[in-house]
Order: C-alpha cells, then structure tokens, then sequence
C-alpha cells in the first residue's frame, strides 16, 4: 500500500518504461523518513504552539456526525468492511467558484464538507481529517521518492451562517493554507484525531492508456484507514464516500452523499450567504418526508385541533380521582381535589394583579406550594414563568427583566428574600 502520490510517480514510470524509454530511480523511502523525523524534531516547538493555540480557540468543535449507527445484529460482516457510494458533480462551476474566490478547488471541497458535518452535527464549529499529501517538506528529492509521506491533520472550521460564500471560501482557504505548514507534526505535539470523518483529494492518474503495452483496466485507487467516514474526490469530480458497513447504514449514506453534492453546488453561488445555502440541503422530497415523519401537516398538529390544556386535563384528572395522591413530598402530600381547591384559592388572589396572558414569575423552591403556585397562575389565565431557587440575585434580575413579568410570587414569607430586586 502506498499514497495517492506515489501511485502517480509509479503509473508515470510505468509508461516511460511500456513505450521504450528509461526511468530514473528515486532516493530510499528510508533515509528520507530519517530526515523528516529530524525534520519534526527541529520544528516540533513550532508545531505545539501551534497546536496549542487551536487547542484553546476550538475546544468545543464537533466532529461526529449524529447519524444512527448500524444494527450489529442484522449485519454480518468483517469489523473492517467497507463500501462506497459514488456520485457525481459537474466540475467547471467548482472551478470557476474556486477561481472568483481566489482559493483552490481544494478550499471548496473542504468548505462544502464543513457545511455537511454542521449539519449533521447540530454544530457551528466542527472539526474532519485534512489529508496532505507531506511532500512540501523542504527535503531534496522528496517528491521522487516512492513512500507513504501522507498524514492526516484535523481541521476546524467556523461556518458562519451571515457570512458570504465566497468569505467563507476564503476563510478555509486560508485555514487550510495554515495547517498544511504544519504537515509534519504528530498527535504528540498536541492534537488529537478525535474525529469521525476525513476528506482526501486524489491526483489525476496519468493516462497510459492508448500507449505502449495496454493495461487489463484503467488504474484505480482505494483509500483503506481507520477512519468510519472517508470522502475521496476525484481529479475528475467523482465523489466516493467511503464508510464502514458496521458503522452506518447504505440509504443514511446515499442521503449524506446527495447532501454533500448539494452543499457543493450551493458554494458556487458568490451571491448567497452560508445560512441560505444550509436552508438548500433539504430538497422538496426530504422536505414532504420530514412532514409526514414529524406530524407536522396532520389536522391534530394545528391550534384549532386543541381541545385540552393543563388546566383542563388537571381538572378531569381531579374529576376522575378526587382522593388519589397528586403530590407528594416527605410527610407533605395533597390528593387532587385538595390540589385543586388550593390553586383555585390561589388563582383567584391573584386575578386582580394581572390581566390574562401576563407573565408570572414564581420562586421555584420544589415545594408542595410550588405545585399549587404553578397551577393557579394558569387557572388565572397568566403564564407561568420558574425561578431556579439556586439562581445567582443578578441572574435572577436580569431573567426578570428579560421575561416581561411584573409580578413575583413566593409561597410563603420567609421567601421574600428571593424576589428580584427589580420586582
């Protein structure tokens, strides 16, 4: 097994040599290892800070994707089977993109890949595996030799929904540009592979087809890692996500697939922002499936539908066990009918304080007051708003203010000390 880009040096030999002509030998894989571990060894205090800094600024970046693992149980397959599922993108609109940002095609693919995992993340800052191909390291004869130089480096990215996509090209442009100066570096200096997924740029294959000796087929590659998720872009445009078989399902990654051309499709226009080309990804069909799936166009999910609220359903919860036990807490118990008779009490004391609709704060101590105080601000028609009884006095301000309420209910006096200062 070699790298992408020994794969290519050895196709290139192999036609110089099937059409008559010479090759040149390049240098040991083994004497240029030994150089670049001297390399690493010089710059590794680079390589930590470096390291260090991104540590601090992404400490909170995602990089799994929220998708259902595969049921072992109705599989059976080698742990480390694979499959791949291949689609296609029309090429020239990531070039001309691509060329309108100033960023190389690479950037695209990359900031295409980084909408996805935020996607199916749920997150605005996440974090996938960066393939680099490890041959700008500046060694004589490193891009001759024949050897696996190829290391991967998590990169993170910040999608920002109101910014533009050709900012936002550049943004990763110049994250990627960042780290491929640190393509030496090893999870010792500071980082972690702490990842689901990875993105692999493959070189053209020179074509030997229709010279020389004809091959049996054209050449092909395949990527093996450990690594669940890898998306293989080919020179050509070809999308291959690879995955694991014990990992994830074929129809969630044929989804992930169509969401990704999407992504990268909706890149290519310098005119939309990040937060419209996220509101793409969900085409008509998944639109109408997620409907159906969340209930949401059903007659039971619109307000006229509604025939119960909590007050309704307590009361016909009264109605039906008047003496069953409705809260209990230590030696405090109440049944339901004494429940009841409590909130009524209480919600008409509190009626001409409000007007329907109005927002109530109430001090949530987890008393069997507490209980009562809850549903006789709904039986008076008002919104119940909880206070934590262990919020900070200045939190418990600010959340005073912010929720529009002009009055404060404590269940008993001792409590007063709990009501905001602004009350």
């Amino acid at each position: 097994m070699i790298d992408g880009y020994s794969s290519v040096t050895l196709l290139k030999k192999l036609r110089s040599l099937t059409t008559g002509h010479g090759i040149i030998p390049g240098p040991s894989f083994a004497i240029l290892a030994e150089k670049v571990a001297s390399y690493h060894s010089t710059h590794k205090p680079d390589a930590v800070a470096f390291w260090k800094a991104k540590s601090a600024k992404f400490s909170s970046a995602s990089g799994k994707l929220l998708i259902a693992q595969q049921n072992a149980g109705q599989i059976a397959v080698d742990d480390n089977a694979s499959a791949t599922v291949q689609i296609g993108v029309i090429l020239e609109p990531v070039l001309a993109a691509a060329r309108l940002a100033g960023v190389t095609p690479a950037a695209t693919y990359y900031a295409a890949w980084a909408l996805v995992l935020s996607l199916y993340s749920d997150s605005d800052c996440v974090v996938f595996g960066c393939v680099l191909s490890g041959r700008s390291t500046p060694i004589e004869g490193i891009m001759e030799c024949i050897g696996p130089f190829v290391n991967t480096l998590p990169l993170h990215v910040i999608v920002d929904g109101a910014a533009s996509t050709t900012d936002f090209l550049r943004n990763v442009f110049q994250d990627e540009v960042e780290l491929s100066r640190y393509h030496y570096s090893l999870p010792e200096d500071g980082y972690s592979r702490s990842f689901s997924s990875t993105l692999a740029l493959q070189l053209a294959s020179p074509d030997i087809m229709g010279e020389g000796i004809m091959p049996i087929m054209k050449p092909r590659s395949r990527s093996i890692g450990d690594m669940p998720l890898t998306i293989l872009i080919e020179s050509d445009g070809m999308i291959n996500v690879q995955y694991y078989v014990r990992a994830y399902p074929e129809a969630s990654m044929r989804t992930l697939a169509e969401t990704f051309k999407c992504a990268i499709t909706s890149l290519c226009s310098p005119s939309l922002r990040i937060g419209e080309c996220l509101e793409k990804f969900l085409d008509r069909r998944t639109r109408k499936k997620l409907q159906i799936m969340g209930n949401c166009i059903a007659d039971s999910t619109t307000i006229p539908s509604i025939k119960d609220d909590l007050v309704s359903l307590f009361e016909a919860a009264v109605e039906k066990n008047p003496g069953g036990i409705a809260v209990e807490k230590g030696d405090d118990t109440m049944t339901y009918a004494q429940l009841n008779a409590a909130a009524n009490v209480f919600a008409k004391y509190l009626a001409p304080f409000i007007h329907r609709g109005d927002v109530v704060g109430v001090h949530a101590d987890r008393s069997v007051d507490w209980i009562v105080t809850i549903y006789g601000v709904l039986k008076a028609g008002a919104v119940y708003c909880p206070f934590d009884i262990t919020l900070p006095a200045a939190l418990r301000r600010t959340n005073f203010q912010s929720s529009g309420a002009r009055v404060f209910v404590v269940p008993r006096n001792e409590d007063v000390e709990y009501v905001p200062g602004n009350c």
